[in-house]
């Protein structure tokens, strides 16, 4: 609609000075170089240009995000698995045997201590004593020993 009128202005404004030198002096008369109008004597003219509108975006039910951390955060299983674990066996090594002497040390730079094993139990025990009518007579776990010789 504002380049039709713009468009109609220049027109009208064109039939104007067309009349008046018409009426003027029965013709047109064509300018020199010399006697350009000033430009203090051009009247300004719309120029007509198009600039399209911004297209308009409605956004409706925005929603409020809280994204923030709220507190320590933990993680945990629902339910703890059950484990379940077989009891670990140490069996005595197979070279000991009832009435037999052995030095059995206990721990790195000690002295070995010699003892005669009476009987063999499960899980690594033995039965051990100093005397022969079981005097004294002692349990050892022969797993926690770090060296075990046969004495003759």
């Amino acid at each position: 609609m504002k380049v039709l009128k713009a468009a109609l202005l220049v027109a009208a404004g064109v039939a104007m000075t067309v009349g008046l030198q018409v009426a003027a002096g029965g013709g047109m008369v064509p300018l020199r170089a010399q006697e350009a109008p000033q430009a203090s004597q051009m009247a300004p003219t719309a120029v007509p240009t198009f600039m399209p509108s911004p297209a308009a975006v409605n956004v409706l039910n925005q929603p409020t995000v809280n994204a923030k951390q709220d507190g320590e955060w933990t993680v945990r299983l629902n339910q703890a698995p059950v484990l379940e674990v077989a009891p670990v066996r140490v069996a005595a090594p197979s070279f000991i045997h009832a009435d037999g002497r052995y030095a059995f040390t206990w721990a790195p730079g000690t002295k070995a201590e010699q003892r005669t094993v009476l009987a063999v139990a499960a899980d690594g025990w033995v039965l051990v004593s100093g005397t022969t009518n079981q005097a004294g007579a002692t349990w050892l776990n022969t797993a926690r020993a770090i060296m075990i010789e046969q004495v003759e």
